[in-house]
Order: structure tokens, then C-alpha cells, then sequence
């Protein structure tokens, strides 16, 4: 009975969502704010004022950049920009995060999020606004992603009157592995007012200013990391009968988990198992006592997470043993929570594909496919119906582009204002048509 209420509900909420969108295109435009066809909001972000404010502060962020739970600049330049526009806000959530709200609490409740960490690595190309925060960089765009959200609480602000229910912008921490989502959660967001839909955004590199690519269902993996520790006695380079040699096991570890995905795994799931650090010796005539390896995992669902993680533990501790040497395996949920696979929502995956066609156009919304990176936006698409997509930021024209991660990452700034346009037309529109819907049943119940 329940599964059979939620598919009415999302039949309900699918279908008022196709009717208001037709007849958006259909409305005259009444006012400033009543934009039809929604092309109009990106109109308004590009505007010489918006778009400027923006970039401004996409580069003032990306000067300063942040490690996880180190945003304490970047959190003083949001909420100092907050309290310009005059938007309430609470802080800290997650240590550094913060959450402010538009509209009235009477009502639909959707949130946009926008993560705010760097990473490090230092930045390898020279520019008026290079990361002057020695061997730190926004590396994967998270300057543009805050920057892109204060233009859509800027533009939000602006029509706040005629907001038809609660808009929660959540600028949060240490997606960078640190999980920053989970931990506002547990300190209090969304507590006392869940979020019908949470949307999000990601800059894409390899896709072009002007589109955009969404998908329902999973679109982004799980991620484990894991240290393992390999020790003996260790001995002389010499007399290599006197101990179990941890280079030879640990050698032979990293083969046999290379074979994970390519013997257990069942071919026509997603998995990935890699070791990306070994340390072991210090001195070239000395077999050493201890040898560590680390890695990470990834899968499209967290039954395949489980699996590969006791999968990972009983290959390390097996092959330590038969070569005679002891072993211990740490997958670092401490340090390094695991991430849940990101799971679109259909109904708000349909929702924001019908407003993102409205806003760049149907040719420029494309299908997307799923990545084994991660993101820690997949603790919200475990609680609430949400939706991530990506957004092009690789220049018309350009034949390649930088890629995430890396020290020559860069990102077309024209991008912004259309990232600002989606945030508010996906949160403006949604609370209309869901208003809409929500008086129509009441009508019908009467």
C-alpha cells in the first residue's frame, strides 16, 4: 500500500510538472519576475551587473582556496555576502558549512547545495587570480560552484515575495572526502524541515558551455580507501631465510587484488579496485619489517561496496598469511568515510530535465552516463528525492580540456551565470508548480 501511495504521488507530481511546464511557455510575461519562456532567467544572469558580481567572487575563492574543514575564509566570504543580500542563514553546520534560507517556511521546500572545499595541489597555470595559498587549488571547480549558488541566492532574493514556499541553499564543506554532507545532516540540516527535492551541480570539463547532462538512477559510484600494513622481523638483504620478505608479499598482494574485478566480479557490473600508494624499505641491503599499501574502491551500488571491501580485507589477509608475514587492513571510515553511489530520483530527475530544456534549450540537455568517481552528494539522494547533474564549462572551440584534479584544471567563466539561471529557475519554478498541485488536490478533495 505504501510503494502503491508513493507511485500515485510521483505519477501526480510528474504529471503537474508537464502541465505547468506547457503552460509556462504558453504565459504572458506579467511582470519582471514571471519569465516565459524560462530563457529568461539565463537573460538575467547574463547580465553585465549579475555576471560580473559572480565572477568576482569565483575569483576571489579561487585565490584563497581551502582544504576540508579549513573553509574558515571561504565560509566569512558567503556569509558576509549573505548578510549584503539580507538572507538569513545558520552556521556552523559541519564545522564550516552553512545554510540560509529564502521564502516562507508555508509551503513547498526544496534545496540547492554547493560544496566550497579545494584540494591539494598546487596550481600549474598563471593567471591574475592564481591560488596564492601555496601547494592548495580549486582543482575541481568548487569556486565555480559557490559562486554559481550566491548568484542564485542574489537572483532569488530579488523575488523572494513571490516565492510560493522555502528555498534552502546549503554551501557545505569537505565533499573532498571528509563527507561535509553527512555531518550538517547530523548537526541539524534539514532536521525540523525536509526538502522535497535537493538539485545539485558539478562543472564538466569535457562538456561545453551551454549544456548540460542528467540522468535517473545512478550516475555516480561509491568510494572506500583503505591502507593495509604488511610487518615481519625483517633481516639483512643477505640472509633472506631468516624473516617472511614483505616486499615479495605485498608485490603479490597488489597482483591478486588486481584480479578482483577481473575474476570475482561479475562482468556486467561496475567495479574498481586500485592501488595508488606503496611505501616499504629505506635502505638497499635491508629486507624491512613493515610495508603499507593503500588504495581505493569503487562501485554503482553498495551491495557491490560490501562486497569488494570484504573481498579487498580477505585477499590482503590471506596472502600475507600463506607468505608467512602478519598483516592488518584499515579502511579508514574514520579519516575517510565511505560514499554512498549517487542515485538520481526519477521524479526529480524528470522534473529538472523539463526546466534545464526551458532554460538552454532541449538540444543542449543531454543524456548523461554514470562516472566511478564519487561525490559526497549521495548522502542527500540517500535521505531525500534529489538530483545531480553536470554543467558544461569547456570553452566553444577549445579542443581539449583540463582535467579535474589536476593542476591545469580551468573553467570557462561564461559558465557561471548559467549554473546561477538553473539554481533559481529549478527552485522558482519547482515551488510554483508544486503550490499549483498541491491546491488542485485540495480543490478535488472538496
Amino acid at each position: 500500500m505504501m510503494l502503491r501511495n508513493q507511485l500515485t504521488t510521483t505519477l501526480l507530481i510528474l504529471s503537474s510538472f508537464l502541465l505547468i511546464n506547457q503552460s509556462v511557455l504558453c504565459t504572458e510575461n506579467t511582470s519582471r519576475h514571471s519569465l516565459a519562456p524560462l530563457d529568461g532567467y539565463l537573460k538575467e544572469a547574463r547580465q553585465q551587473d549579475v555576471a560580473s558580481w559572480i565572477t568576482g567572487i569565483r575569483r576571489e575563492l579561487h585565490q584563497y582556496p581551502e582544504l576540508m574543514y579549513e573553509e574558515v575564509q571561504t565560509s566569512a566570504l558567503i556569509r558576509k555576502t549573505l548578510d549584503s543580500l539580507g538572507i538569513k542563514y545558520k552556521y556552523p553546520l559541519g564545522k564550516t558549512g552553512v545554510a540560509a534560507t529564502l521564502g516562507t517556511a508555508n509551503g513547498p521546500h526544496v534545496a540547492l547545495r554547493a560544496d566550497m572545499d579545494a584540494l591539494p595541489i598546487a596550481e600549474a597555470v598563471e593567471s591574475e587570480f592564481k591560488s596564492k595559498n601555496e601547494g592548495k587549488m580549486h582543482a575541481c571547480g568548487h569556486d565555480g560552484h559557490t559562486s554559481m549558488l550566491l548568484g542564485a541566492a542574489r537572483m532569488l532574493k530579488a523575488r523572494e515575495k513571490e516565492l510560493k514556499g522555502k528555498v534552502t541553499l546549503v554551501f557545505q564543506p569537505a565533499e573532498e572526502g571528509g563527507a561535509g554532507a553527512r555531518l550538517m545532516m547530523d548537526e541539524g540540516l534539514f532536521a525540523d524541515d525536509k526538502p522535497d527535492f535537493v538539485f545539485g551541480l558539478h562543472v564538466d570539463p569535457s562538456l561545453e558551455t551551454g549544456r548540460v547532462s542528467l540522468t535517473p538512477g545512478t550516475v555516480l559510484a561509491s568510494s572506500g580507501a583503505f591502507i593495509a600494513k604488511i610487518s615481519a622481523s625483517g633481516s639483512h638483504a643477505a640472509f633472506p631465510h631468516l624473516t617472511a620478505d614483505t616486499i615479495v608479499t605485498a608485490s603479490a598482494v597488489v597482483g591478486s587484488l588486481q584480479t578482483l574485478i577481473a575474476r570475482k566480479l561479475d562482468p556486467l557490473e561496475a567495479g574498481v579496485v586500485s592501488v595508488t600508494m606503496i611505501h616499504g624499505g629505506t635502505a638497499l641491503n635491508v629486507l624491512p619489517p613493515e610495508v603499507e599499501i593503500g588504495g581505493t574502491f569503487r562501485s554503482l551500488t553498495m551491495e557491490g561496496h560490501h562486497k569488494l571491501q570484504q573481498w579487498i580485507e580477505h585477499t590482503i589477509t590471506q596472502q600475507a598469511a600463506v607468505h608467512g608475514c602478519n598483516s592488518s587492513v584499515d579502511f579508514l571510515e574514520d579519516r575517510h568515510p565511505s560514499y554512498p553511489p549517487t542515485v538520481n530520483d526519477a521524479a526529480a530527475t524528470a522534473y529538472a530535465r523539463s526546466i534545464l530544456e526551458q532554460v538552454v534549450g532541449a538540444e543542449n540537455a543531454l543524456p548523461g552516463t554514470p562516472w566511478m568517481g564519487a561525490e559526497d552528494f549521495g548522502f542527500f539522494t540517500q535521505r531525500f528525492p534529489s538530483c545531480f547533474f553536470m554543467l558544461g564549462v569547456k570553452k566553444p572551440g577549445t579542443d581539449s580540456a583540463a582535467k579535474l584534479h589536476t593542476g591545469t584544471f580551468g573553467l570557462d567563466e561564461d559558465a557561471l551565470p548559467i549554473g546561477a539561471a538553473l539554481h533559481t529557475a529549478l527552485a522558482e519554478q519547482y515551488l510554483k508548480s508544486e503550490t499549483e498541485r498541491r491546491t488542485s488536490d485540495k480543490r478535488e478533495e472538496l
